[in-house]
């Protein structure tokens, strides 16, 4: 991003442009919220021990773009952690994120394989560097994963949800993904 040299007057007064932009910030916490309700934390805690619960959370500066998430089960320990982010980064998409510490990976590995052949894997030893997680082309199919989990400690898996223009279809089509995650 080139560093402003002159105030673009136009665009700091646009007022229009900065409400559109918070309606869409606000259907995206809405929609994640909504969805974050039909997850019950008795249902995570039966697929994960230490499930902490869903939250929905924004900030305003992934590598200069706003950014709202949800997460899904919320225990990031690198060892025994596991979780699930949907992240709508504007600018660059919206996603699906798994992540498995190394001990809860080496005891699911023989699944994971299976059941996820076909996810991008984020290689990356950050978990929240998104800029090189989510520009990975690795697929999980053609990985070692014992030697991956010695690598990188843990394992990210994502795949990138296009948009629609209907919030009742995207939360339906989120709702799907999620479902396939959660589903032993």
């Amino acid at each position: 991003m080139d560093d402003a040299k002159d105030i673009d007057i136009e665009l700091i007064e646009n007022t229009g442009l900065f409400q559109k932009i918070q309606a869409q910030k606000t259907l995206f916490i809405n929609l994640f919220s909504e969805i974050s309700n039909h997850i019950p934390q008795s249902l995570l805690l039966h697929i994960h021990y230490n499930a902490k619960g869903n939250k929905v959370s924004q900030g305003a500066n992934l590598k200069n773009c706003p950014y709202q998430v949800l997460d899904i089960i919320r225990d990031f320990d690198q060892n025994t952690g596991h979780n699930i982010r949907i992240l709508n980064w504007w600018g660059h998409g919206l996603y699906i994120i798994h992540q498995y510490g190394k001990l809860n990976l080496q005891e699911n590995w023989n699944s994971i394989k299976v059941k996820y052949m076909n996810h991008y894997v984020g290689l990356s030893q950050d978990p929240y560097n998104y800029g090189e997680i989510l520009n990975s082309e690795t697929k999980l199919e053609v990985l070692d994963l014992e030697l991956h989990s010695h690598e990188f400690r843990q394992l990210i898996l994502f795949d990138k949800i296009p948009y629609t223009r209907s919030i009742e279809e995207q939360k339906e089509i989120l709702l799907k993904k999620i479902k396939f995650i959660l589903d032993k």
